[in-house]
């Protein structure tokens, strides 16, 4: 075979061969036909330096245009001409990203055989080995790739990265056995605890990560990588006083910070994690990242003018503007402030502006414009048929509200004749037939529901609760009732069902248990009547119209709690 040299003349060529290949395209052209690849006569077998430059000349124009198994067609040719590892390297790389066992498993071995110092190749025979399920020789080849790295640690993080492409339990298999040769580094362990969260193992990354903190106390990966497995395994006060006693050796430490801010946040301490997004952001005070994240924080916590300062640095940045305009939209319509949010909402675009579109719709409504909103709901369905029946669901909203109660039902059905047995529509024309007392259609529509999501806690409890309030059949609903509960023991609406469902049967004690319950959880007028009346039946009358009085004072014109004030009064 030709010797190395002969590729002087292809220097070109070969700096491509040192590189890894080229990332498949988001649309990768079709493989070029021969013609276009060819840019001379094939050369003859009896010329093989003429034989070498075709089949490089060959795979380097194939991965530029894309055509990846030619390429390694092309270069596992030239490999097997020539002793250069360069061309094996290419010829391996390009078989591993194209997940080509033979033709890794050879391309590897003569990259081995040309250069047995290079903890690349080693690296590359530990990924065949992994792919073919040879631990042992998985492990022996790491080991080799870690000592012949410039440091054991450098090669460990290099290691982290080649692992993330392979099947997470095989290299967490090969990892730990790995550590049991270098158990005073902390790389080894750092190694472990991230390949143990990738395969899902979290007490793994636990017990490797404490090891690894006391190698190396002050490394930010590895107090991130320890707080990540605390996450997962549930600790999460734990993880926030680790976080908070690295702070207190270092309070500058941004990245510190922002993690302990996370951990609050999990641990469902929203004021806490907010006074730590500000400390971040008197630092960085345009961090978009932080900003982002300080912006819905302060919206969730109600605290509009906080959220508004943010989400205007955001848009003053330049960064995350569709965002930005979005939830300054959503500030203003909170607010009152009709114009300010359309104004907003009409500036954002891609996903949030198909959500600020719908937004634009509601608030047009509540300008008395409900012909205007009908309008612009139409035209998102038109341009948007996959928020068809998000459209329609709101429209059907707003005419509800409007008092249009036939207009909604002839919303949903002519919606259903497009959307056939869609389970969102069908539950929502349910409820509007409740409203105009087509009892058997609401039924109807809720038992098609349930034919197709039988555990639909919502309608169950719907055709429940219309089976116990709108008919005699009490027994029926309650047993729907209790399937819902069952699945949703959480949920206001259902506890409140149960215990309208134990008040239509005359239990009333056991009515007042359920209905103060959901009181407590969600004092909506409709429970706060429901409520009222179970206490009555009871004999607290004087509690009863204690939560008449105390509801009637946030809602004093709903026509629920009028009416059961008067039934109470009679």
């Amino acid at each position: 075979m030709l010797r190395s040299t002969v590729l002087c003349s292809l220097a070109f060529a070969l700096g491509a061969c040192a590189t890894a290949p080229p990332p498949a395209p988001e649309r990768a052209p079709s493989p070029p036909a021969a013609e276009d690849i060819l840019v001379e006569p094939r050369p003859t077998v009896s010329d093989p330096l003429a034989e070498l430059m075709f089949q490089v000349l060959r795979g380097e124009l194939a991965a530029r245009q894309g055509g990846l198994p030619e390429a390694l067609e092309s270069y596992m040719a030239a490999m097997r001409l020539n002793d250069d590892p360069r061309l094996a390297e290419r010829a391996a790389r390009l078989a591993l990203y194209l997940r080509r066992p033979a033709d890794a498993d050879e391309a590897t071995a003569r990259w081995l055989e040309l250069d047995p110092a290079s903890a690349e190749a080693w690296e590359a025979a530990a990924v065949v080995a992994l792919r073919n399920g040879d631990m042992g020789a998985a492990d022996q080849a790491l080991s080799s790739m870690i000592e012949l790295s410039p440091t054991p640690g450098a090669g460990f993080l290099r290691l982290l990265e080649t692992l993330a492409a392979e099947d997470p339990n095989a290299g967490l298999a090969v990892v730990v056995g790995l550590v049991r040769e270098y158990r005073d580094s902390a790389e080894a362990y750092y190694l472990l605890t991230e390949q143990a969260l990738r395969a899902e193992r979290p007490e793994v990354a636990l017990e490797a990560s404490a090891r690894a903190l006391e190698l190396d106390p002050g490394r930010y990966e590895i107090l991130a990588a320890r707080v990540r497995a605390q996450l997962e395994l549930g600790q999460g006060e734990e993880a926030v006083a680790l976080l908070e006693r690295a702070l207190s050796r270092q309070p500058d430490d941004y990245r510190l910070r922002l993690q302990y801010a996370r951990a609050l946040l999990s641990v469902e301490r929203p004021d806490s994690a907010l006074e730590q997004f500000t400390v971040l952001l008197e630092d960085q005070p345009y961090d978009s990242q932080v900003l982002y994240a300080a912006a819905l924080l302060a919206l969730e916590l109600e605290e509009h003018e906080l959220a508004r300062d943010y989400l205007l640095r955001l848009v003053n940045s330049g960064r995350r503007l569709d965002e930005a305009y979005y939830y300054l939209g959503r500030i203003a319509e909170a607010e009152g402030d009709a114009k300010g949010a359309l104004r907003w909402y009409r500036r954002a675009q891609g996903l949030y502006g198909d959500e600020a579109k719908l937004r634009i719709a509601v608030v047009l409504a509540q300008l008395g414009q409900l012909d205007a909103a009908r309008q612009q709901l139409a035209a998102v369905r038109e341009h948007d048929p996959e928020q068809a029946v998000r459209s329609y669901l709101i429209e059907g909203e707003l005419l509800r509200e409007a008092g249009r109660s036939q207009d909604t039902f002839q919303l949903y059905s002519a919606a259903l004749e497009q959307l056939p047995e869609n389970p969102d529509l069908l539950y929502a024309r349910a409820l509007a037939a409740v409203e105009l007392d087509r009892i058997d259609q609401a039924e109807a529509d809720l038992r098609t529901v349930l034919e197709q999501e039988p555990d639909n806690a919502a309608a169950l409890n719907a055709l429940g609760y219309t089976l116990v309030d709108e008919t005699e059949r009490y027994q029926e609903g309650l047993a729907l009732i209790e399937r819902a509960y069952e699945l949703a023991p959480e949920s206001p609406a259902i506890i409140d069902s149960m215990g309208w469902a134990y008040y239509k049967l005359g239990d009333y004690d056991t009515a007042r248990s359920y209905l103060e319950q959901a009181y407590q959880l969600e004092p909506l007028p409709e429970i706060a009547a429901h409520y009222a009346l179970a206490l009555w039946r009871a004999g607290d009358r004087a509690l009863a119209q204690k939560v008449l009085q105390q509801t009637l004072q946030q809602y004093p014109d709903d026509p629920i709690l009028l009416r059961t004030q008067r039934e109470i009064a009679r």
